[in-house]
This record gives C-alpha cells, structure tokens and sequence, in this order.
C-alpha cells in the first residue's frame, strides 16, 4: 500500500487542502472588500475641495461590531472546534471545497520559484554568477524601456515587455528566497527530512530585488500615464524621470503602514502630478497596496530571520541547542575549518586539530547528513564530530537510512568509516548488511566500496573472532560476505573482496574463498592470480591441516591448466600458484 493511500496520510492531505481553501477565500474576500472600497470612494464627488465619500457614524458601528465578532472568533475558535469534535473537522474540511481557488495562485507561485528562478541565475553556486545574471536581466529590461523607445519607436511596445519582466524576475527572487527561508526554519525546527545545508542564502539578492522592483514602479506609472493619462503634470515643460521618482517617493511617506499620519494631520504632498480621475487614483492606492504588502512583508521577514538566527547563535554557544539553521549551521563549520587550519598549518582529516565546543554535542542526523556530501573537509570535521563514545552504530544506522534513500558511494564509505571504530557485533552485523547491498550505485563505485566494507567486516570480525561467544556469530557474517563474491562481474572486486576475507583468517572465510577459487581462477585473468595465491597461503597458517589440504587441491588443478597454457601471464601465475602451494604444504605440516 503506498503511503498516500493510508487512511492518516489521507485524512491530512484533506486538512492541508482545506486550510488552503479558507485561505484563499480569505484572500478572494479582503481583495473584494478593497476592490469595492476603491470604487465605492470614486463614485462620489472627485472634486479636490471636498472629500468624495463620507463615513457615516452608523457604519462605524457595523465596522466595530463586525471587528468585534471576528477577533471573539479567533480568540473562542480553537476551544469551540475541540467541543463540537467530528461536526467541526468536518466544517473545518469544507474549506477543501475552495481549494480550487487556491490553484492559479499555487500555480503562479511554483512558476516564479521554479523554471523562471532557474532562468534568472539564483540556483547558481557562485555569488560572482548569481549576481551577474541578475543584473544581466535587470539591463536587458532597462535597454527595453530606455533605449528601444527611442531609437526604434515601431519597437516601443517592448518597453512594457521589459517592465513586466523586470517585476516579474524581482518577484521570483522574493519567492525563492522566502521559500528557501521556510526550508531553513524547517530543518532547524526538525520538521522536514531536507538537506537544506545545500541551499543558497538569498537574503542580499532578495533585497536587491526589492530595491529594482520599487526603482521600476515610477519607470511603470512613467509609461502607464503615456498610454492612459492617468495623472496631470502640473509643472514646466515635460516631465522627467525624477519627477516620476519624486512622485512615488512623496507616496512611500504618505503611505506608511498603518499608522495613516498623512490622513491625521492632513498632509497634502508638492509633487507635479495629480490623479487624473477614478483611474488614477486606483492607480495610486494600488501602489500603497505594493507598499503595505510587498515591501514591509519582505523587510519584516528580513528583520526576523536576521532575530532568528541571532537568537540561535546564543543558544548554540550556551549549550542549549543541538540544532541550528542551516545557514548558521555553515558557519560554524566554516569556523572550525578555519580555526584547524590556522593551528596545525594543514588539514588532517582523519582527526582535526580542533577544539569542537558544542559541536560536540550536535544532532547526529545532521551530521550525518555533512559528512556524506559537500566540502572534503567539512564532511571530515561532521565525522570528528560524530566520533563520540557509543555513537558509531546509531550514526551508521541514520547513514544506513540516508542510502536507502539516496544511493551514492559516500554514505557507503561514511558507515564503513564510523562502523570501524566500534568492533562490536551490532556494527559487525551492519556492516555486512551495507556490505552487500548497495541499491542504485555504479560499477566503478560498487568496487571501491564493497572492497572497503569487506575489508572492514574482516577487520572487525577477526577481533570479534576472539571473543569464544561471538565466534559463531562473526563466522556467519564472514560466510555472508564470501556470498557476495560472485555477484560482481569484474574480476579485480571479487580479487579484492576474496584478499579481504582472508585478511580475518577465519575458517569460514577461508572455506568460502577455497570454494570459489578454482572456479574464479579459470574465470579471472592471470594478473589476479599471484595476489590470490599469496593471500591464501598467508591465511593458510591459521587454519585446519584438513582445510589447507582441500585448498591444496584445488589451487593444484588451476595450476595445471595455467602451466599448460602459453604466454608470460600464465606463466607467473602458474609460478605464483606452485610458491602457494608449497608454503600451504609447510604450513599444513
């Protein structure tokens, strides 16, 4: 049964689709309240002695009221669904009735964040490269809106082009900033199973982006007001761009959030332009709309990342969190890396020269997550980290869970790493497992780490080996791991697998690769052959005489056919197989 289909990932996709619903609703309503009020306001007299609308007192008392009810709403709601239990979740997930709503804005919102993100440069590694491309999109739009007009008038209907994508970009790095934001505060908070240590940090091009989005909202009232005539110049002559700055400007200040000073102390504004009618108005109070919504929202957002990192950053050096940003995370690490290297003059990456701090006590999965990909030496200094007393299993056993999911070469080595300093039977059996199953890997990879995971198994299991308790327990793994020569196609891996089961000269290796010997030989090539013949009489003394004697036989009928055979190759390995037999004989005697 996959995973969507179970009744609780069901049961909450609804809600989730149903919160949705009433948010867009939401939305659809306190957009149509604005919309009706700017058409409501510009029914009435326009004229500049009088205001065009008046609010009567009996309406403030509606609006008070309805003001009322709602914050008694939001503050009774919770409590009020708890009681009322099935009839309220399902008026809850009635909202999912609106989520259709819901789908352009979605729609919309994975376009700028996605494909039209990609296109202006803010996946790119490189701050060089990010920043380069924006401003390449930025100057094409500008060239669109300066230049075309005027030197190729048929071709004008391109400024509006430029204009459109020049929000349009400024916007997609918002959005992806925010969003890159929210992964952050996700993996800080434990919420989500992404690496977002590889996200870019966006905060500065986001910025820039709102700084190019404003600087383009007077070059658009600029060319709106040429085809509309939205607005009355006042002044002198033709207006200039500054004018159209001075304009906007003016605006921002009558306009700030909330607090309507302008309106309370009856503020007019000196400015050359004057709206034109009902259109130029809504014009005007669109452009506060952008001001209240967009601006602030962004700026504030700003301020509180800057607040939550900050805040984290003080709990990290008190010792109070194991956790922290992904952005602070790299910090950190970029620190420490600094610091190893100014003390010891190079970078040993088995064991950095470093004091760690609370790093010491940092989440496992996380470092899990470092040592496996990214930096060479940040992933050295996550294992350093990771290297404390009884973690090794529990680290390789989330690394495990990260193969499962990912299959690449690194997580292998990273568990073959950790496993290795604790040669106990619970790292033993794991290590086997990781031993021979590698998922999505390539060939070239399958070789490199099965041949690491079986030398470490025969490292590990030859000191279990001696404990009479786990004897049986590591004979068993070794046996498992001898399995796996034959699942190779390349003969230099099953070489390599085979040299490192007899490296724990344990009989049940020694069997396993006794058996498979002949058989491999005549299937090899005659290069692997003196590396075989010398392991197996190095592994010879530490077994049975009865054991030996099999192998004897064996390494003797492959030796036969190598010497019939002509060419130099043949004729070493049947030299090297002649040496073997003769010190497994000495060591069987």
């Amino acid at each position: 049964m996959a995973i969507t289909d179970m009744p609780a990932a069901r049961a909450a996709q609804d809600d989730s689709r149903a919160d949705v619903g009433w948010k867009a609703m939401g939305v659809i309503v306190f957009a149509s309240l604005l919309a009706w009020l700017a058409f409501w306001s510009t029914s009435g007299n326009l004229d500049d002695e009088g205001a065009a609308r008046d609010v009567s007192e009996l309406a403030g008392l509606w609006v008070y009221g309805a003001l009322g009810v709602f914050l008694l709403a939001l503050a009774l709601g919770p409590g009020v669904v708890e009681r009322a239990g099935t009839t309220a979740a399902r008026f809850r997930r009635f909202g999912g009735l609106f989520y259709f709503l819901a789908l352009p804005a979605i729609a919309a919102d994975w376009l700028l964040r996605n494909p039209i993100a990609w296109i202006i440069g803010v996946n790119l590694r490189g701050l060089v490269l990010r920043y380069g491309l924006i401003f390449l999109h930025v100057g094409l739009a500008a060239f669109a809106v300066w230049v075309v007009p005027r030197e190729w008038p048929e071709y004008s209907y391109l400024s509006f082009v430029g204009l459109g994508w020049a929000f349009v970009a400024s916007i997609a790095v918002v959005r992806k900033w925010m969003w890159v934001e929210a992964q952050f505060e996700a993996a800080s908070d434990r919420m989500n199973g992404v690496d977002a240590s590889d996200l870019p940090d966006l905060r500065d091009e986001a910025l820039v982006s709102l700084l190019l989005f404003f600087a383009a909202v007077p070059v658009a009232l600029w060319q709106a007001n040429t085809l509309f005539d939205l607005f009355v110049f006042t002044g002198e002559g033709t207006p200039s761009p500054f004018h159209w700055i001075g304009f906007f400007g003016a605006e921002l200040v009558k306009a700030v959030p909330l607090v309507d000073w302008a309106e309370v102390y009856e503020v007019g504004s000196e400015t050359h332009f004057h709206p034109n009618g009902a259109a130029g108005r809504h014009v005007v109070f669109v452009t506060r709309i952008i001001v209240d919504l967009v601006l602030l929202g962004a700026l504030l957002h700003a301020l509180e990342r800057m607040g939550r990192i900050s805040r984290q950053r003080r709990e990290f050096d008190a010792g109070l969190r194991t956790l922290v940003d992904p952005f602070l995370e790299n910090k950190i690490f970029a620190g420490l890396v600094a610091q190893a290297r100014a003390r010891a003059g190079s970078w040993v990456q088995n064991q950095p020269p470093v004091q760690l701090g609370h790093l010491a006590n940092y989440d496992l999965s996380r470092l899990v997550a470092r040592a496996a990909s990214g930096d060479a030496d940040v992933r050295a200094l996550a294992l350093h980290a990771a290297n404390r007393p009884g973690a090794a299993v529990q680290f390789s056993a989330l690394a495990q869970d990260r193969l499962k999911k990912e299959s690449h070469a690194g997580v292998v080595r990273l568990i073959v790493h950790q496993l290795r300093r604790n040669a106990d039977w619970s790292a033993l059996t794991l290590l086997a497992e990781v031993a021979t199953s590698f998922g999505g890997l390539s060939k070239a990879e399958r070789f490199r780490v099965r041949v690491e995971a079986a030398a470490a198994v025969s490292e590990i299991a030859a000191r279990v080996h001696a404990d009479p308790q786990n004897r049986k327990a590591a004979e068993s793994v070794i046996e498992k791991i001898g399995d796996a020569l034959g699942d190779s196609s390349q003969w230099q891996t099953r070489a390599a697998i085979a040299r490192a089961i007899l490296a724990s000269r344990i009989p049940a290796g020694f069997r396993k690769v006794r058996d498979h010997f002949a058989w491999e030989l005549k299937r090899g090539a005659a290069a692997a052959i003196p590396a075989l013949a010398d392991a197996m009489a190095s592994a010879a003394y530490a077994q049975s005489p009865t054991v030996v004697g099999h192998a004897i036989d064996a390494m003797q009928k492959v030796a036969k056919t190598y010497s019939e055979r002509n060419g130099p190759a043949n004729e070493s390995a049947a030299r090297a197989l002649g040496d073997a037999i003769d010190r497994m004989r000495a060591a069987a005697a």
